[in-house]
């Protein structure tokens, strides 16, 4: 059981530099409902994050995770990187980063729509 959502808690999407912590309902809501449909624990790598973190890791300047907009989703194997992918576009998702080992979802508005891209280990 969560805090913040049926199976997510605060302390997944705490930036672990500064311990600070903003989430997007929207991004907690889309979450819940791909946990639900997918009907496996996801793990969150990478929630919020503060500028100086966001930097250190190689994060865009305008990062959506320095919002609260995005978070990386653990998914090791090809065929849970599938699956979570279906789940993620059946629910309507329109922001998806793929990397090896995990998968970037954000639900910024004002970033490009409609955009799956690779990040360079992927």
């Amino acid at each position: 059981m969560g805090d913040i959502s049926e199976h997510f808690s605060e302390f997944e999407f705490t930036c672990p530099d500064c311990g600070k912590v903003f989430l997007d309902p929207r991004l907690i809501n889309l979450l819940e409902r791909v946990r639900g449909l997918y009907g496996q624990p996801i793990k969150i790598t990478s929630g919020f994050r503060c500028p100086e973190h966001n930097a250190a890791v190689g994060g865009l300047p305008n990062s959506a995770h320095l919002i609260g907009e995005a978070a990386d989703v653990m998914c090791v194997f090809s065929r849970d990187r599938f699956d979570l992918l279906r789940t993620f576009l059946t629910l309507g998702a329109m922001r998806i980063g793929i990397g090896k080992t995990y998968l970037h979802i954000d639900v910024s508005q004002v970033l490009p729509q409609s955009v799956v891209w690779l990040y360079g280990e992927a």
